[in-house]
């Protein structure tokens, strides 16, 4: 009874687990901001680079949460790689273009993800492939959002 007890808190802890729920704020936000129209795009844009931030993250997390602590291999730096890469979009989609944002979420489902799903022992592949379903779904979002996004930088 105990042991089970253990795993289960050990389990709501997984950041795969805490990556999922943190889609329900985030479908919410979406909903909100598309529902303000004009004058929230701006907030849409930024929330959504940094979720294309805290993608990666979760990966670094769930290496970390896997290994328990035992130190830093070559696996662990091509997850921080990864989280630098998905940064460097996202500050470009807020300076630059929003393609970036499109690219980097649609870009992290074909390559991070799936990637991920085959050769992975640390990411169950359920969630790699939840996570490649939604970057897929939420690449296409904000690519058709890329007009009103442009709109709204004119202002």
């Amino acid at each position: 009874m105990v042991r089970s007890l253990q795993s289960s808190v050990a389990t709501c802890g997984d950041p795969c687990l805490l990556a999922a729920a943190a889609t329900v704020p985030l479908i919410i936000i979406l909903w909100l901001t598309r529902w303000r129209g004009l004058r929230a795009v701006n907030v849409e844009r930024r929330v959504l680079a940094a979720f294309l931030v805290g993608m990666p993250l979760v990966y670094v997390a769930r290496y970390l949460f896997a290994s328990q602590g035992h130190g830093a291999d070559f696996g662990l730096w091509v997850e921080v790689l990864g989280v630098f890469i998905f940064a460097v979009l996202a500050v470009l989609c807020v300076k630059h273009s929003p393609w970036f944002l499109a690219i980097g979420i649609g870009l992290h489902g074909l390559a991070w993800d799936s990637w991920h799903l085959r050769n992975s022992t640390f990411m169950p592949g359920c969630y790699a492939i939840a996570c490649f379903e939604m970057d897929l779904v939420l690449g296409a979002y904000v690519a058709a959002r890329v007009p009103a996004y442009r709109r709204e930088s004119r202002h």
